[in-house]
């Protein structure tokens, strides 16, 4: 396995994690874990990551009542 492909498998881990703490209203732990996988998915340039991740902290910061930075993330995915 390339070293890439070992990064984007750990960034899509990453993201995982991040998708079942929100399932469990961890919402925190989530929102950090999210910000892990957008970090790694900006660096591999990964724009389908990067869109998808985006679109989950909008969604989570909205569940959390965040609605600012909810918008903020959901105009950066539509960029």
């Amino acid at each position: 396995m390339s070293k890439e492909s070992e990064k984007l498998l750990n960034t899509d881990n990453i993201f995982s994690l991040a998708e079942t703490l929100r399932e469990k209203s961890l919402y925190l732990q989530a929102l950090r874990n999210f910000e892990k996988a957008l970090k790694g998915y900006l660096r591999l340039q990964d724009n389908n990551g990067i869109f998808n991740t985006l679109l989950a902290l909008g969604d989570t910061h909205r569940m959390t009542g965040g609605f600012d930075r909810a918008v903020k993330r959901y105009s950066g995915a539509i960029e």
